[in-house]
Order: C-alpha cells, then sequence, then structure tokens
C-alpha cells in the first residue's frame, strides 16, 4: 500500500462486529486497486466481540484498528481523522454494506470535481429483506425521519444540511483549512452542525447515487422513535447555538405543539406501538397489506414520531442548562446567548460578561454565581487574565477556539510526515 492513499475510509463503531464483519468483507472486494485507499476502525470502547475479533481479523492488508474508551461519536470520527492519511476522507456506518463500486464511485466523482469544499454524498437503499417494512418504507419514502433520497436528483449540488457522515465524503485539507472537526459535545446532529460551520466556507454537497450502500440494520419502532427525540433535543440545542433560518423552521412554535401533544404522548406511543407490532405480525404471517390499512398505518406514524420530536424539543433547555453547568457553554454578549467552549481551552472569550436576568445559568435570586462560576471553572486553563485575553472569535461568531484547532493540524502533520 503506498504511504499516501487517495481515500482514508473512516468506520466508528460500538457494539456491532455482527454488522462491522460484514462491511468489512465488503470493501475487501472493492474494485479500487488496494494501495488507493486505507481503512481504519475505531472503536468507541465496544463490549461485545468486537475487541477480540478484530485482534485476529486478517481479511485485509490496509486495515488500522483503534480502541479508545467510550465518548460518543464526535470523538470517534474526530480521530478517525487524525489518523487518515488520504487526500479524501470517507465516513461510513458500521451497519451499511458497501456494493462493489462505492469507493472507486466516491474517487470517481472527487476527481472530477477537484474544488476542495465538495464534499460527495453517496446513497443508501434497503436492504431487500428490510423493502417490505412498512416502518421503514415510511421513514425513508414519506415521513423522511430517516432520510430523504426521493427528494434528490443523481447528480445535484445540496446544501449544509445534507452532510450525512454514514455515507459522505470530504477533502480533508478542506476540513484541516476550515476547522473541520465534529463538535464533542454533540452526541446527535454532529454531522449536521459540522455542515453548518462548513457551509461558511462555501461547502457544496454533490449526490452520487451510484456510490451505493446497503442499510441491512433494521432499528425498529422504538430506534425511531428514540432517533426522533434525540433529533429534537438537539434541533434545540443548535438552534440555541446559532441564528439561522432553517433551525428557526425546525423549533418554530414548538412549546405550543408540546403543550397539546403532551397530554396524549404515552397513550399516542402504546397504541400506535400495538398497531405496528400487529401489522408485523400479519406481514409475517404472509399477509398483504391494503392500501386503506396502509394509510391509517402512516398516519400513525405521523402522529407519534411528531410527538417524540417535540418531547425531545422540550428536553432541549435541560440539555443546554446542563452543559453550561459542566462549562461546556459561556456567556457572551450578544443578547446573553451563550456559545461553545471547549473546556480545556487557553484562550478566552473577548468581552464576556454576566448574564443577563433570566439567564439560564442564572440562580433565581439574580446574584453573580451562574456565568461566573463557569469562568472560575475554565479560569485555570486560562494564560491571560480576562482583559487581555485572545479572542475565540474574529469576525463571525465561532464555536471553536483557533489555537486548539492551530494545535491539531501541527499534531496532524506531526503524525503523518
Amino acid at each position: 500500500m503506498s504511504d499516501r492513499p487517495f481515500l482514508s475510509v473512516i468506520i466508528p463503531t460500538f457494539n456491532r462486529w455482527a454488522y462491522l464483519e460484514k462491511v468489512l468483507r465488503a470493501l475487501a472486494e472493492q474494485d479500487l486497486q488496494k494501495d488507493l485507499f486505507e481503512l481504519i476502525v475505531v472503536d468507541d470502547g465496544s463490549r461485545d466481540e468486537t475487541p477480540r475479533e478484530m485482534a485476529t481479523f486478517s481479511g485485509l492488508q490496509n486495515l488500522r484498528y483503534v480502541r479508545k474508551e467510550n465518548s460518543g461519536p464526535s470523538d470517534t470520527k474526530n480521530l478517525g481523522i487524525y489518523m487518515a492519511k488520504g487526500k479524501v476522507v470517507l465516513f461510513l456506518d458500521d451497519d451499511d454494506i458497501p456494493v462493489r463500486s462505492l469507493l472507486s464511485a466516491h474517487l470517481a466523482t472527487h476527481q472530477q470535481n477537484p474544488d476542495p469544499s465538495v464534499a460527495v454524498l453517496g446513497y443508501t437503499e434497503l436492504a431487500e429483506e428490510l423493502k417490505t417494512d412498512p416502518l421503514l418504507r415510511y421513514v425513508t419514502t414519506v415521513g423522511y425521519q430517516y432520510c430523504c433520497y426521493p427528494l434528490f436528483e443523481d447528480g445535484s449540488l445540496l446544501d449544509w444540511q445534507a452532510f450525512w457522515s454514514g455515507r459522505i465524503s470530504v477533502k480533508r485539507s478542506f476540513l484541516l483549512e476550515h476547522d473541520g472537526l465534529f463538535n464533542p459535545i454533540l452526541k446527535f446532529h454532529e454531522d449536521i452542525e459540522l455542515g453548518l460551520r462548513l457551509s461558511r466556507h462555501g461547502l457544496k454537497v454533490l449526490f452520487n447515487k451510484k456510490a451505493r450502500s446497503i442499510l441491512v440494520r433494521n432499528p425498529g419502532f422504538d430506534g425511531i422513535c428514540k432517533r426522533e427525540f434525540l433529533k429534537g433535543k438537539y434541533h434545540y440545542l443548535l438552534s440555541y447555538l446559532y441564528d439561522h433560518r432553517q433551525l428557526r423552521k425546525y423549533t418554530r412554535n414548538w412549546e405550543k405543539k408540546w403543550r397539546i401533544l403532551s397530554f396524549f404522548h404515552e397513550q399516542s406511543y402504546e397504541s400506535v406501538k400495538k398497531l405496528h407490532e400487529s401489522i408485523q405480525w400479519r406481514i409475517k404471517e404472509g399477509l398483504e397489506l391494503d392500501g386503506a390499512t396502509e394509510t391509517t398505518l402512516f398516519s400513525a406514524y405521523k402522529r407519534v414520531f411528531e410527538s417524540f420530536y417535540y418531547k425531545g424539543m422540550s428536553e432541549g433547555p435541560q440539555l443546554v442548562e446542563e452543559l453550561g453547568k459542566k462549562g461546556y457553554l459561556v456567556a457572551c454578549r450578544r443578547k446573553g446567548k451563550v456559545l461553545f467552549m471547549c473546556k480545556d481551552s487557553p484562550l478566552a472569550l473577548p468581552g464576556a460578561r454576566t448574564r443577563k436576568q433570566g439567564h439560564p445559568f442564572a440562580r433565581k435570586s439574580g446574584d453573580q454565581a451562574g456565568t461566573e462560576k463557569i469562568f472560575v471553572q475554565l479560569g485555570s486553563f486560562w494564560k491571560e487574565p480576562f482583559s487581555k485575553a485572545r479572542g475565540l472569535f474574529s469576525g463571525k461568531k465561532r464555536l471553536f477556539p483557533l489555537g486548539l484547532f492551530k494545535g491539531i493540524k501541527n499534531l496532524f502533520f506531526f503524525l503523518n510526515n
């Protein structure tokens, strides 16, 4: 294998060896030359047989495996970026089986579009055994809770909202030059948040339907409900961090909607789950789903998934408060907004002030312990007085300290030279 492969395939994984093995076997059969790509598996502290099996896995020569303590998807993907040597990094999910031409399709698209700001979105389709499941058919082609490929045309340019990390490839240089790491405080929507930040530097997402992978894991009804809950919760956080038109659209009137949905949330969940299970039983027995039943079922799915989304939204303020108490959010002068701050950063925020009355970190008594408690927590890392500290922001609002990324870049070049 060449010391500098063109493509670095990053596969974050956690407790999914049964699927990961199939992914690796499929990657071993790719039609792309082996010296043109490398595989990096980052294990986020799996407790299944993944560490044991990977230690003896010999199906691939161009494979690197690293295991770390469990810390979430962002840190896992970031470690993969640190390890990558390729000009392009491709993020793959550990439960999507790549077709034989997946890597060559990504590579060819990047060669045809050398602009550093162009990322390539691949296409994920359902495995044959999953296509008969009305739940997966609904969330992929009707409600679009899982993906919205029917809305895309092959070869079309999309915006940051299509920056889906399980099937996206992007030039490594573009990431390094524009603070392109995943935000470690996010346990969901970390890819969308990164896409939003990269959009400020001209990110364009090119959809290539020929770069195909196959979804083989069925998340199930409860899995989709949990996903919608997390989506609402982290949409709230993103709308709190960013003043963006599309994010405001997602969160518009959420309090009013949840006030109505909360009265029927538990009953709705139980009734729709029973309906879902009865439909699954009918399908296993070989009975067809007629149009009227499917319409009723899809309407029920819509109602319960919407309810879980706004339930997650209702817990967003609590998430913001928790992150603030941990020192990950710091008040700044812009209308009492709270912005992300790397906990170990040696940099201070310019013009940081005490929170205004009603700030989520303020105590009810109105004393100054809320925000200043965060300053004390971070103060030991600051090398300069607050008044002389170098700013975190330069012109536009930033979510990562500049100094942090300079250190990361230096570390990257050290590891790869």
